[in-house]
Parts: C-alpha cells; structure tokens; sequence
C-alpha cells in the first residue's frame, strides 16, 4: 500500500510539474520538434519560437485568424508571425531543408502591415525575397509561438 501512495504522489507531482511550463531545462536545438507539435526556430536567450506546419492559403485577414484559431499541442498562443519572425524561419528551417520552400505555395504572410493599410509584407520560402502584397492576395500561412526554456 505504502508504494502504491509513493507512486502516485511521485506521479501526480510530476505531472503537475510538467504542465506549468513548456519545457523545462530544455535541450532543444533548431529543426527540433517543439512542445506544440511545430519545428524550433529560433533559440534567444531563455525563449524559443516554434513555427506550425503550413496551415494553408489564405489572404491576410483569415491569416491572422487562421493563426490566432489554432492550438498545436493545445496551446492558444500561436500567432501569425512578424516580417522579423518569419525571416528567422527562413534562415533557421528552409536554408537547411528543414521545410520543404513548396508545400502549397511559396510565399507566407507576415503579421506586419506597415507598408500602407492595404498591404502586407510577406516573404518567399523559395529565395528569401520579402515584399508587400494586397491584402487580399492568397499567401501560405504558418503559426509560430514562443515559450519559455
């Protein structure tokens, strides 16, 4: 009986433990798969970006709400990325083969509209080459989150 209560007491703090962070002590590396479900991205001092599979084509409003809607691994953290997030993509997952540049369509929507109010920065994972679209175009859309090491 005394083993079956130490058991349990060790299961259930354990299993507190791991749901209060994401991933603690954490030794994951770029091209890792993340506690969400998405490929590891980028790696700054104790937080890691984790991108989603492409989610699909979108234009840029639906985009967001594509993003915003889905909950890899159950978290409701994902957002649509920023030009500077998505570039780290690039750099981080397509420059070494970890994403294919073409699963739907080259192209992805950033989070970033400054470029006027109809338009948004999108950039191509077949070159790196980033510029603004209508808002209306139809673009590639990818999740990322960020969580603690």
């Amino acid at each position: 009986m005394k083993k079956i209560f130490i058991f349990l007491f060790v299961f259930v703090v354990f299993s507190c433990k791991t749901k209060t962070r994401d991933v603690e002590g954490t030794s994951l590396k770029i091209g890792d798969k993340g506690p969400g479900g998405g490929l590891v991205f980028h790696i700054e001092g104790k937080y890691i970006w984790e991108v989603s599979k492409e989610l699909g084509v979108a234009n840029w409003e639906e985009a967001k709400t594509m993003c915003k809607n889905y909950h890899g691994g159950g978290f409701r953290n994902w957002y649509l990325p920023t030009n500077r997030e998505l570039n780290w993509v690039y750099e981080g997952l397509v420059t070494n083969g970890k994403i294919l540049s073409l699963d739907t369509t080259d192209w992805h929507w950033s989070s970033w509209s400054g470029y006027n109010e109809n338009m948004a920065w999108a950039q191509n994972f077949f070159d790196g080459e980033k510029r603004a679209f209508f808002k209306e175009s139809t673009m590639g859309v990818r999740a990322i989150r960020i969580f603690d090491k």
